[in-house]
């Protein structure tokens, strides 16, 4: 994580989140404790569905692991005795096969591809210490096809997703070595990359600033990049232990995106649940509001009325966007179009009572200027369309054709210029993409870009007969590092063939 203008703040600060309750009454209960999550296949396909593997990393000493079945209502046991389904005994890891019925029962198109099959729930005898939620990916055929192209040995991509296969981040979660590793194949092109992880970890996603060059936001300027392999172009890095919860329309997504610029401002009262927004009214946009300095971001779906010096709380769910002050920190408009807002004085307060009493304390664009400065570039020359490259890490080999289609369609929903239903664990609603959500004035581009850059062989700008003649004249020959028969062999498969023409077919003519 980077720095702001305080160390005292980010050593309280330093991982940003947004949750969205996952697991019930957990992870970690009566010294049990959820690792990870792995479903094998990842997504199941409804034109040909089959059984899932789903398998539980469970520490402490559970008697008894089951699901609850969605379907049912039944707990059926998990096995940890290397029998069955269950691959090594005694490793803390549950098994159990999950039955086609049971993953596409009650599942709609409100779920938007991703559908509840029930609870994971450990036992100390016959006391329940857990309940972790259980969602499964789900492909139908609104899902646009994609093409996959192999770039190396280990790296396949599509036009808005890219897979790596990179066992050792599973057991250090070095991010820095999985960045540089793609930064190796790509240009140093994006202003931002998403990594999501293809075991299902039981943590929170966050989103990590990489580098800083604004002033007049609270962050002090620093640029961390090189130690992700990219000359000073990326910004920072978003992580999504959960991949359940990738969506890049969803309003988590954006308010993970906006930490890069919200809020780190050290100023009075604003500065109280740093780095989200205090009890306030700017509580209901994107960037929601927190319990105190570092707490956990949390939604507040309410307009507040006021009524005698108190404001009552009217249920609001519509598509969340960019209040006016985060606008104007992301560098989206000027000064004189922050109104004025207002924060509670007692922040101990919950919404939950449907009433929030005053007094309140005004604040005005000119009294934060005053304290942290005038954002500097202002809105006029500041950045305003963003490169983003999402990653999905896999442990073992590339993850499958299936889960590259559907990842790949909730990378590109981010630059959406339409309102979409979104579904993240049990939130469902309607949500606003990137460029609606800061009023059409930002924009994100999640392509892809440069993959085709490895088939011009003869380098002129053009990927033509000439780049088709050249791995011709290498056909079937033995390659080796590090030349890799001068760039024919793309995927470092020793030898050029016809996977290595495959992979350029698609960018013929470009």
């Amino acid at each position: 994580m980077t720095k702001s203008g305080s160390s005292r703040l980010w050593r309280k600060s330093a991982a940003v989140v947004l949750v969205i309750l996952y697991c019930a009454n957990g992870p970690r209960a009566a010294g049990v404790s959820a690792v990870y999550r792995r479903t094998t296949p990842m997504v199941v396909d409804v034109s040909s569905p089959e059984n899932v593997r789903l398998e539980v990393k469970v520490e402490g000493k559970p008697t008894a692991v089951t699901l609850m079945l969605a379907s049912s209502g039944i707990e059926v046991l998990m096995r940890d005795d290397g029998n069955l389904a269950d691959k090594v005994a005694g490793d803390g890891v549950y098994t159990v096969i999950v039955a086609v019925r049971d993953i596409l029962h009650n599942f709609t198109p409100d779920d938007v591809y991703r559908n509840f099959i029930g609870y994971v729930r450990p036992y100390v005898g016959k006391e329940r210490v857990g309940q972790w939620n259980v969602f499964f990916d789900i492909l139908t055929d609104d899902v646009p096809p994609v093409q996959i192209r192999r770039v190396a040995h280990d790296i396949q991509c599509t036009k808005h997703l890219v897979n790596i296969v990179f066992p050792q981040f599973f057991e250090d979660f070095l991010r820095s070595a999985v960045c540089g590793r793609f930064y190796e194949e790509f240009d140093d092109d994006y202003d931002f990359i998403n990594l999501i992880y293809e075991v299902s970890y039981f943590q929170n996603r966050f989103h990590a600033n990489i580098r800083n060059d604004v002033t007049g936001i609270g962050m002090t300027v620093f640029d961390g990049s090189a130690s992700y392999g990219s000359d000073g172009r990326l910004m920072g890095i978003t992580v999504f232990p959960i991949p359940g919860f990738f969506d890049g329309a969803g309003p988590s997504y954006q308010h993970e995106l906006g930490h890069q610029w919200i809020n780190w401002l050290i100023v009075p009262p604003l500065d109280y649940a740093i780095p989200h927004w205090p009890l306030s009214d700017l509580a209901s946009g994107i960037m929601g509001w927190a319990m105190g300095l570092g707490g956990q971001g949390l939604h507040f779906n309410f307009d507040l009325v006021p009524d005698d010096g108190d404001y009552l709380l009217v249920p609001d769910y519509k598509a969340k966007d960019f209040t006016d002050l985060a606008l104007y920190l992301i560098g989206l408009i000027g000064r004189d179009e922050v109104g004025e807002h207002f924060v509670f004085d007692d922040q101990d307060q919950s919404p939950s009572a449907g009433i929030l009493h005053g007094p309140v304390t005004t604040v005005r664009i000119d009294d934060i200027i005053s304290q942290a400065g005038p954002r500097v570039p202002d809105y006029t020359i500041s950045q305003k369309v963003f490169n983003v490259a999402t990653i999905i890490i896999s442990k073992e080999r590339f993850v499958s054709a299936d889960t590259m289609r559907l990842y790949d369609y909730f990378s590109a929903r981010a630059a959406g210029r339409e309102i979409v239903p979104y579904s993240s664990g049990f939130a469902k609603g309607m949500a606003k993409p990137f460029y609606l959500s800061t009023r059409r004035m930002g924009q994100l581009d999640v392509r892809i870009k440069g993959p085709e850059k490895i088939c011009d062989f003869v380098q002129d700008s053009h990927i033509d007969l000439r780049d088709v003649l050249f791995m011709a004249d290498r056909w079937l020959d033995r390659c080796r590092t590090p030349d890799w028969c001068d760039g024919a062999d793309i995927d470092h498969s020793r030898t050029v063939d016809s996977q290595d023409f495959a992979s350029c077919a698609e960018y013929y003519g470009f």
